[in-house]
């Protein structure tokens, strides 16, 4: 099967020690083959097939890169290239750090230059064999470097995938404790699991065992229930300091435990820091969808708010006309019609003094208005009608009014 491998440095173009390859599992894999250890990175290892959206066991294993820049596994992965279309020449290249990237050959001010426009790890600290055994991987102002861990040197002061030894004799039960990295982990080479332990117990665990080098201790609160949990390791491989919780604690001699200073090491972090920054300018299409929604937008807020003017303006007409007296229960029907207050009809009356007419639920007295025209006014005896008064008064043209009194029951004829 063909295989993608690396070259050993950015000078020397012999094998190195990352490859691109199909499992037998049929899942597209970075693969780490160092002088003393081999790992698999890419995908995440911490995760299931399904949980990186990979299929297994297919039975075709391909991988292609058309000219538009899309890329198509037969385990169901893929990706488009940042500069998707046609247009630059292309290429696909697993470089000597281990990483897998996509370049296309970009033209600037007549000069040409190939350009990344996809990698597979974005955080380079994550790729294994970079730093080599027993030491630490910290990416920190927009770049990575090596360092050995406390108590430990180069073993090849050119080649950082060598790793570190330690500088001091091993295995001292009686002579070791501890220090702790905070924010660092190292895969994997775990000897064993505890969950549910304390740190004393974590700590107990390693320096009865020669071949302990340390422990990851961590909380563990995915079910509901928190637990603390360490694991045992045998050996201090891609270790790389991140944003995790929990603490890496290295068994050194008391000595070395005593003399170091724990560094204020920030969490690490995508953010790119100092260096250029270059904008990338990109025109997108306006849809005509946008312009009518903003339409409808706007126009329900009108309708809105004239709703709630005519709202305003109704209800404070009708809270007008509710504010009347009782002596409007009636209202003239036209402007020859007029009312009369009890008043006006005793005084015209000359307070009821000449009867001309008797009925069996009134009586009728003559009067005469302010403007000398003769009026009958009659006077009700009994009405289940309270507070109301009903007037008609006439002159030569036989014009009808109507009052009302709040206390007595009169009528005004012709």
């Amino acid at each position: 099967m063909t295989q993608l491998v690396s070259s050993r440095s950015s000078t020397n173009c012999s094998s190195g020690f990352y490859k691109l390859y199909f499992d037998i599992d049929s899942i597209l894999r970075l693969h780490y083959e160092g002088p003393e250890s081999t790992t698999v990175f890419w995908p995440d290892p911490g995760l299931l097939p399904w949980e990186a959206r990979r299929n297994q066991y297919m039975y075709n294993r391909s991988a292609t890169l058309d000219s538009d820049g899309r890329f198509n596994s037969s385990d169901g992965f893929g990706f488009l290239s940042a500069d998707f279309g046609v247009g630059p020449q292309r290429m696909m290249r697993i470089d000597y750090d281990g990483d897998m990237r996509l370049y296309s050959l970009i033209e600037h001010q007549g000069r040409t230059k190939w350009e990344i426009q996809w990698q597979a790890v974005s955080h380079s600290c994550r790729i294994h064999g970079i730093c080599g055994a027993n030491s630490l991987c910290i990416y920190s102002s927009g770049r990575r470097r090596c360092t050995c861990l406390h108590g430990y040197k180069m073993v090849n002061s050119k080649d950082w995938s060598s790793g570190c030894e330690p500088d001091f004799e091993v295995c001292k039960p009686d002579d070791e404790a501890f220090v702790e990295l905070r924010h660092v982990e190292f895969y994997g080479f775990d000897m064993r699991y505890h969950n549910n332990y304390t740190l004393d117990a974590c700590k107990k665990d390693c320096l009865q065992d020669c071949n302990c080098k340390g422990f990851q201790f961590g909380y563990n609160d995915d079910h509901g229930v928190g637990t603390y949990y360490c694991y045992i390791k045998t050996s201090l491989y891609n270790g790389y300091q991140m944003g995790f919780y929990n603490s890496m604690y290295i068994k050194l001699p008391k000595s070395l435990v005593s003399s170091f200073v724990p560094k204020a090491i920030e969490k690490s972090s995508l953010r790119c820091t100092g260096g250029k920054v270059t904008q990338i300018i990109r025109s997108y299409e306006k849809k005509q969808e946008s312009k009518i929604l903003k339409f409808v937008l706007v126009l329900g807020c009108v309708i809105g708010f004239i709703e709630i003017i005519v709202i305003l303006y109704f209800w404070y007409k009708s809270s007008k006309r509710s504010v009347t007296t009782s002596e409007q229960v009636y209202f003239p029907a036209a402007t020859a019609f007029r009312k009369f207050t009890y008043s006006e009809l005793k005084k015209a009356s000359r307070n009821f003094s000449e009867e001309i007419g008797r009925g069996s639920e009134s009586v009728v007295y003559k009067g005469r208005l302010p403007d000398n025209r003769i009026a009958a006014i009659k006077k009700l005896k009994n009405t289940n009608h309270h507070n109301e008064r009903r007037i008609s008064s006439g002159d030569r043209h036989n014009r009808e009014t109507k009052s009302h009194e709040s206390d007595r029951n009169m009528g005004l004829l012709c």
